[in-house]
């Protein structure tokens, strides 16, 4: 099976919406692995927003200010969760991609839990302890349910938000992803 199939493959992401074409994704200055997620996929919502594939170039606009990496480090967005939640890879001119994740409500970061961003999306967004707790699934269906399918650049968010001491059981809205970033950031 070549890299991406079973994630493509999946009975949970097969739902897509695309956003654009995965030729319009400009590669110029990204990693080679990074860069052949857009000859598999095109960008757009999966698992009916579940987990959204987006540009590099054009999310690091709303990413580029929640990013303090060391000297000599890079990091470039490539997806995010229905709840905002942003999925990274980090990169030096020596070590290969590595994807984290930056919990945009708790303003933490941690690795994804995978060996390549190929192992990141046919193995562990496959899985559904991942999917329950990082993607916060139930969550997301219980949101769909009663706020509608989101738009390309929407996401779910809680009231109050979890930084000011809301509840991931509590009210759920649904707005503007980059205006939601940049509110929890200055929190």
């Amino acid at each position: 099976m070549a890299a991406y199939d079973a994630f493509r493959e999946s009975s949970v992401f097969q739902s897509v919406a695309h956003t654009s074409d995965g030729a319009a994704v400009t590669r110029d200055g990204l990693p080679a692995d990074l860069a052949a997620i857009y000859d598999a996929l095109d960008p757009g919502a999966y698992g009916d927003g579940l987990f959204w594939l987006g540009d590099p170039t054009l999310m690091n606009e709303t990413f580029g200010p929640w990013m303090n990496p060391r000297p000599g480090v890079s990091m470039l967005p490539f997806g995010r969760s229905a709840f905002g939640d942003v999925f990274y890879v980090a990169f030096t001119d020596t070590v290969p991609p590595s994807p984290g994740v930056l919990d945009v409500h708790y303003k933490t970061m941690r690795p994804a839990y995978a060996t390549s961003l190929a192992d990141f999306f046919d193995r562990v967004l496959l899985t559904d302890s991942y999917r329950a707790e990082e993607l916060r699934e139930l969550r997301f269906r219980q949101a769909r349910d009663s706020l509608g399918d989101l738009e390309a650049g929407e996401c779910y968010h809680f009231v109050p938000a979890l930084a000011l001491g809301g509840s991931e059981d509590g009210e759920l809205a649904k707005g503007d992803w980059a205006v939601h970033l940049e509110l929890l950031r200055q929190l």
